[in-house]
């Protein structure tokens, strides 16, 4: 048995499972058909973005991360052509370059998102906003999902996020402090 409390052990377990992957893993799948969809999504014009069919593959057939368990039905929201429209305007708009900046609009974007699509549902459907803005903004973003109870009741009183943005510009800092290049040639 492998004692994953040794470093040497935990390295070396680490080591079997990458050499040992099999080539037609879902794992395998899932890393070569997300930079497919994610340029499918850049590549989406205002009309495309606009359309039913564009906002169901963004909202439910989105392959960036699972939803979870649960399942919180946004069909009432794709059905409504003024969201469509909203949201197709809102993730064609250019983020600021600067990093504070940045992540304030990221910010303003998932609440005004969030407060939008709560129009249609009866709780949050959290881990799909996070999921549409990590489609739409692949390049700019990752969500450290960390949350906090809501002191006041918003639109669907579940939880309210605790942003971390991390803005990736080509790199990211690795567990050891040091930065770890980030393949975007095929983003």
């Amino acid at each position: 048995m492998v004692d994953l409390r040794n470093i040497e052990e935990l390295r070396r377990a680490c080591s079997d499972v990458v050499e040992n992957a099999p080539t037609d893993s879902v794992y395998v799948k899932w890393g070569n058909d997300l930079p497919e969809f994610l340029a499918e999504i850049r590549a989406a014009d205002f009309q495309m973005r606009a359309s039913k069919e564009f906002q169901r593959l963004i909202w439910r057939d989105n392959p960036v991360a699972s939803t979870g368990r649960g399942y919180i039905s946004v069909d009432k929201a794709i059905a409504d052509p003024e969201f469509r429209k909203w949201l197709a305007k809102r993730s064609i708009e250019h983020l600021p370059e600067a990093p504070e900046p940045r992540k304030v609009a990221l910010d303003r974007l998932y609440n005004e998102l969030k407060e939008k699509v709560c129009q249609y549902t009866k709780s949050t459907p959290r881990l799909m906003i996070y999921r549409v803005l990590a489609g739409f903004f692949s390049v700019r973003l990752h969500h450290a999902g960390e949350h906090k109870k809501d002191k006041a009741p918003s639109c669907c009183h579940v939880r309210q996020p605790r942003w971390r943005w991390a803005i990736l510009p080509r790199q990211y800092p690795s567990k050891t402090g040091r930065s770890s290049r980030i393949d975007t040639s095929r983003r």
